[in-house]
C-alpha cells in the first residue's frame, strides 16, 4: 500500500510539472519559480476610432512593473493579428512607454489593431494586450 501511494504521488507531481496550465504560468528558474509578467495596460488609442490630425499617431501604455526587460509592439492592418497583416513590429526598451508611428502608415477609414506584450529579463512573456480601431484622418 505504501508503494502504491508513493507511486500515485509521483505520478501526480509529474503531471503537475508538465501540465499546460503549470507550464504557462511558471518557469523553472535558478532554484525558484518565476511568475510570468502580466499583460501591459494600454492607454491610447483605446477607443473604436483614432483621429489623426498631424504627421503621427502616438501609442501609449503604462510603465511595467520591476523585472520587465522589453516590450514587443505590433501593428496590424485589419482586425486579425496574422503575420500577413503585420505592418510594423518593434522591440522597445522597458523604459519606453509610447511610440509615434508615421501617419503615412495609415489609410483613412481603415481598421487597424495594435498589440503589446511585456517580456521579463528572464525571457518570460506576458499575454498580449490589443485594441482594434478605425482611423479617421483630418
Amino acid at each position: 500500500m505504501k508503494i502504491q501511494n508513493k507511486f500515485l504521488l509521483a505520478i501526480f507531481l509529474i503531471s503537475l510539472c508538465v501540465s499546460p496550465l503549470f507550464a504557462r504560468e511558471f518557469s523553472f528558474g535558478p532554484g525558484r519559480f518565476l511568475n510570468r509578467p502580466c499583460e501591459p495596460h494600454l492607454v491610447c488609442p483605446i477607443y473604436d476610432i483614432a483621429i489623426i490630425t498631424g504627421n503621427t499617431l502616438e501609442f501609449k501604455w503604462w510603465h511595467a512593473r520591476i523585472g520587465i526587460d522589453r516590450y514587443e509592439f505590433n501593428l496590424y492592418k485589419g482586425s486579425q493579428m496574422y503575420s500577413d497583416n503585420l505592418i510594423l513590429h518593434k522591440i522597445l526598451p522597458f523604459t519606453q512607454s509610447s511610440l509615434e508611428v508615421d501617419a503615412n502608415k495609415f489609410e483613412n477609414g481603415q481598421v487597424y489593431t495594435w498589440s503589446l506584450l511585456q517580456a521579463s529579463d528572464s525571457g518570460l512573456k506576458s499575454e498580449r494586450s490589443f485594441i482594434t480601431f478605425k482611423v479617421i484622418k483630418k
